[in-house]
């Protein structure tokens, strides 16, 4: 789980629009 959120803060980090589209 902790991996999974380091990844997210990582991704939303360098492509914050990658997250909204993950999402």
């Amino acid at each position: 789980m902790k991996s999974h959120s380091c990844e997210k803060v990582v991704r939303s980090n360098i492509d914050p629009v990658y997250l909204h589209s993950h999402y």
